[in-house]
């Protein structure tokens, strides 16, 4: 019998993947992996429910697992080089093919110099166009990602800590298409497992996993939000922290889905529209609308249009931002104002039309991870 660790996280999964509906009985998923302990532990976990035949002829049958993804986005070196190793060594191991995409070193850099965002958001954005290709030469309609319990607790907390209104406070989706428009599903199986139940499964199965210098660095806010704040909050505040976290993420979840209807109407697919325009196009959205409905409901469109060009990357300024265009003043609705949202995105406003686009030329904009 298989240690009690690997039968937890097993039973976790499965419990996650039924009750969060993230994918489809028998459908073929790709993981997205790093090397490190999350996706490695993802990795094996959904190898083993996918060899796993239903107990009785009415149970569903489980996913298939029809490979590995792993992109090379260039910028750390020999360290890169052995992540991609171990996965290779993974997909080895698990008997899978292994898709990948090596960036050439300062292409990214290039992208960032040329406008279209920071470094991390045009690596995000060249990470997830790869994502949605190797899903489609696979093919498998979910992206099987490894954010766990435990980095969605410090993702609100940084959130929080920033500014967020509720989208930010609602955390990272179980599930979320991967752009508008598109067949393919991120999925997030482990975001019911703790990250302490992943290094156990590990363990009990006798696996290692790479290490990211980058988490432990901290010039960066989200890793001093994992290694200062997070424990100075369980030590002299709250040690159950993160489950208040998580709560606090459930009750944002429940009101944002209360506005997300008459969002959705209010703008009349206008954000799977915007999602769908290249660099350098734009699509307009009337403002009459948007300026009658309540406070609530806007800002949920708004919230949405913002996700539209950049998923993962909604805040409360952004939001706060394109409320202020939708309410300006006369002067500004003749002579025009221009916000910069995440993602390298832009929105103005031009009489009573807001615009939105990604132009072929964007200042440079710092983001937060998800």
């Amino acid at each position: 019998m298989a240690p009690r660790a690997e039968r937890d996280l097993i039973a976790r999964v499965k419990r996650t993947i039924a009750r969060r509906k993230l994918l489809p009985p028998a459908t073929p998923v790709l993981v997205a992996v790093s090397g490190g302990p999350d996706s490695t532990a993802l990795a094996h976990a959904l190898a083993t429910i996918a060899s796993e035949a239903p107990r009785r002829a009415s149970d569903p049958e489980p996913p298939r697992l029809a490979g590995l993804a792993h992109f090379h986005h260039g910028l750390r070196g020999a360290d890169a080089d052995a992540d991609l190793t171990a996965a290779e060594a993974l997909a080895g191991t698990l008997g899978v093919p292994l898709f990948v995409e090596r960036i050439a070193p300062g292409a990214l850099e290039a992208e960032r110099r040329r406008g279209r965002g920071s470094l991390e958001a045009v690596a995000r954005r060249a990470r997830y166009r790869f994502l949605e290709r190797a899903a489609g030469e696979a093919g498998a309609s979910g992206v099987a990602v490894g954010h766990t319990a435990t980095d969605q607790a410090e993702t609100v907390l940084h959130r929080l800590v920033r500014g967020a209104g509720l989208a930010g406070l609602a955390g990272m989706p179980a599930r979320r298409r991967i752009a508008c428009g598109s067949g393919v599903r991120i999925v997030r199986p482990l975001i019911d497992a703790s990250r302490a139940a992943i290094v156990a499964f590990l363990a009990a199965k006798g696996l290692e996993a790479r290490r990211d210098a980058t988490n432990h660095d901290d010039r960066f806010t989200r890793s001093r939000v994992r290694h200062e704040l997070l424990p100075l909050l369980r030590e002299r505040f709250n040690p159950s922290i993160e489950r208040a976290l998580l709560r606090t993420a459930r009750a944002a979840r429940r009101a944002r889905r209360a506005v997300e209807r008459p969002a959705r109407r209010l703008l009349d697919g206008a954000d799977r529209d915007l999602a769908s325009a290249v660099d350098g196009a734009e699509l307009s959205v009337p403002i009459a609308e948007l300026r009658s409905a309540p406070p609530a409901v806007r800002d949920a469109a708004l919230a949405r249009l913002i996700a539209a060009l950049a998923p993962d990357r909604v805040s409360a300024g952004a939001v706060a931002g394109l409320a202020a265009i939708v309410a300006a003043s006369e002067d500004v609705r003749r002579h025009g104002r221009r916000v910069d949202l995440p993602g390298g995105v832009v929105a103005e406003r031009r009489r009573d039309e807001l615009f939105l686009g990604r132009p072929s030329r964007a200042p440079d904009l710092e983001e937060d991870g998800a």
